[in-house]
This record gives C-alpha cells, sequence and structure tokens, in this order.
C-alpha cells in the first residue's frame, strides 16, 4: 500500500490554532482473555475545548469508572455556550447485561457538525468542509433494562432538521423525530422527506411503536420508502 506521510509540526499548529486543550489522567488495568476482558481503573478527561470558527468552547469533561465488566460514565460535553449535553451511564456486560442511562441536550445539529468539522481540520482531514446541518436535539430521558426488563421515561426529539453533504451529492431537507420513552414503552416517529443522493429524490416515512427490550418485538405501522 502507499505510504502515508503524516506532518507533526503542521498538527501542531492546527492544535495551536484552533486551541484543542485537554486534561487527561489515566490508570487502567487491562486482564482476562480477548474472549472475557477485564477493565480496572478510571479515565478522567477535563478541560476538553476547542475552538470553532475562532470562538473557544466551554470546557468540556468526561469520567469512566472501569470495575470488571461494569462501566459507570459521566459526561458533559459543550457544543456551544449554550448547549451542553450530559450523559450519566452505568453499563454491566457479560452474562447478565445491565443498562442504566440518563441523557439530557439541546444542541444544535450545526453545533456537532462544526465541531467535528474542527476537530477533524485540526488533524488534516478537510473532508466534512461541505457537511452541514439544521435543526435541533431536544433530548431528556432515562433508560434502564437488564434486556428482559425495560423501565424508561422522557423524551427524545429531533425537530426540523436538515443535512447536507456535498462531497457525495446527498441530502435530507427534512427530518422530524420523536422517540416517547414514557410509560416503561419506547414508541419512535421519523419523518424525512426531500431525500436526494445524486440528485435523485427519495421520500421515506417511517413510524415505530411499542419497542418490547424484553420480547424483542418492534412495531412498524406505517413505512414508505420512493426511491427511483
Amino acid at each position: 500500500q502507499q505510504a502515508q506521510q503524516v506532518d507533526i509540526i503542521e498538527i501542531l499548529k492546527m492544535i495551536y490554532k484552533n486551541q484543542l486543550t485537554a486534561d487527561v489522567k489515566g490508570d487502567i488495568v487491562v486482564s482476562g482473555t480477548f474472549d472475557d476482558v477485564n477493565l480496572d481503573g478510571t479515565l478522567n478527561v477535563s478541560n476538553l475545548s476547542i475552538a470553532v470558527d475562532g470562538k473557544k468552547l466551554p470546557s468540556s469533561n468526561a469520567d469512566l469508572t472501569l470495575k470488571g465488566n461494569k462501566i459507570n460514565m459521566y459526561a458533559k460535553l459543550y457544543t456551544a455556550s449554550n448547549e451542553l449535553t450530559e450523559v450519566i451511564g452505568n453499563f454491566k456486560t457479560g452474562k447478565h447485561p445491565k443498562i442504566d442511562l440518563n441523557c439530557k441536550s439541546n444542541a444544535q445539529l450545526k453545533s456537532f457538525v462544526d465541531l467535528a468539522d474542527s476537530v477533524a481540520k485540526t488533524f488534516g482531514f478537510k473532508e466534512l468542509d461541505s457537511l452541514s446541518a439544521t435543526g435541533e436535539i431536544d433530548a431528556d430521558f432515562t433508560l434502564k433494562s437488564d434486556l428482559k426488563q425495560v423501565s424508561s421515561s422522557g423524551y427524545l426529539k429531533i425537530n426540523s432538521a436538515s443535512i447536507a453533504y456535498k462531497l457525495y451529492n446527498f441530502a435530507i431537507k427534512n427530518l422530524n423525530a420523536n422517540v416517547d420513552l414514557s410509560n416503561n414503552l419506547i414508541n419512535a416517529t421519523a419523518n424525512l422527506s426531500g431525500v436526494s443522493y445524486k440528485e435523485v429524490q427519495s421520500d421515506t416515512l417511517v413510524n415505530v411503536s411499542a419497542v418490547n427490550v424484553a420480547k424483542n418485538t418492534i412495531n412498524i405501522t406505517n413505512a414508505k420508502i420512493n426511491n427511483p
């Protein structure tokens, strides 16, 4: 294969220019086998930030505590000065898996794209230049499950969103999604219109309701795909 050359000096210049910062402290022991890996220790990331359009974001942070097959996580990510996504999760893998997840977010999709683009450019990748998005994420939900029973509350919404990626000539002009997690059920509705790839239009409508984790069932009440 053709060798890839990396200009480390240019990357360091971009890290300085884009004000990419992070303080990382880790102490993790890995043991076991590939089929049964045990991780013990902690990973703490603080003062995580980068400049987007020349303006440095507030500091984000993430904390992981690992013990055997248990993972405790807390993450706070700023995508703008007034946009915060918080995730608190306790996970257990193995024969008796469990999920305990809480998420809150008011982030704009454009902010996520701009953040990803800034990070990519820092390391010399410019492929996200032509990726754009509108709309916002409105989330406040709790989900607990042992993959046999589920306990949930709250909601996840994406309103009046759009996505365009000129590099691949792909676009979704209108995207709406509503996930209702109240009453220990997961009801989801997604509506996409103005979907196009290489300027060929396609309309898509999917309604998903009564997701039952315990019984492994998903009811699709209405699906429409029109793709020439």
